[in-house]
């Protein structure tokens, strides 16, 4: 199973640059053609697709565009989705709540959708019981970090108001367990005994972090490579600047 993930794309079309001077509708189609090229079996947008306010437009251009991939793809929201916007516009293809979205012998890939900002008791205990009973290593997608990642505006300030709730249930798991969120817009990877967590920087605003600021990362735009097999697993971030040395656009 080979998947892309990609998140916080921050996508406004009412606006021709958004914030940080990052043309974010530019920087989102540079990354077209390299999905295109590497064919995923699965595309994954692990929320905020729209910019500080959802508008209609954007997210019709962004469905339109992810559709015309000919990729099989999932939406997540992020805490810029929130409201009936997106529920109608990605009605086909985003997950809400917890989803399994598919389980083999050797894996599962789930779906965990963040956005609520009350806690989803009735979600969080069928993530719990479906870990308790899982066997094998189980993928989990989600937007926000269940862990502090270390830099304060997004431990203290824009943080998931029940992280510590999502995060005991995860760490009851007695699988490998492998966690892949956004919002940080900048690469973290941390592993802790048989939990390994990993972020994909946004697609169109990453950072790069700093003690009392952020500054927007000129690297980019990235996405995350993830290849699930029976006895392989491998991950790693790559940004379009990575291909221009393999694909001529």
């Amino acid at each position: 199973m080979y998947i892309i993930q990609i998140s916080d794309l921050h996508i406004s079309l009412a606006l021709t640059e958004s914030e940080d001077r990052a043309n974010v509708c530019q920087e989102f189609e540079k990354l077209i053609p390299c999905i295109q090229k590497e064919s995923p079996d699965l595309l994954i947008v692990s929320g905020d697709l729209a910019a500080k306010v959802p508008e209609l437009n954007s997210y019709r251009y962004l469905k339109q565009t992810l559709s015309n991939l000919g990729i099989p793809w999932v939406a997540l929201k992020g805490n810029h989705d929130r409201g009936t916007m997106f529920d109608a516009v990605f009605a086909d293809n985003f997950s809400t709540g917890f989803q399994c979205w598919k389980e083999w012998s050797y894996a599962s890939i789930l779906f965990f959708d963040t956005s609520a900002e009350s806690l989803p008791q009735i979600d969080l205990q069928a993530l719990k019981d479906f870990l308790s009973q899982s066997s094998h290593p189980v993928y989990l997608f989600t937007h926000y970090p269940p862990i502090a990642v270390g830099y304060r505006f997004f431990d203290e300030e824009c943080v998931l108001p029940w992280r510590d709730s999502f995060y005991q249930i995860l760490s009851e798991s007695v699988s490998p367990l492998h966690i892949f969120f956004g919002h940080i817009h900048y690469e973290f990877e941390f592993h802790w005994k048989h939990t390994h967590f990993y972020s994909v920087p946004s697609a169109t605003l990453p950072i790069i972090p700093n003690v009392s600021h952020h500054t927007l990362d000129k690297k980019g735009p990235y996405f995350r490579k993830i290849m699930i097999g029976q006895d392989t697993f491998d991950t790693s971030v790559w940004s379009t600047a990575s291909f221009q040395g393999f694909y001529t656009f």
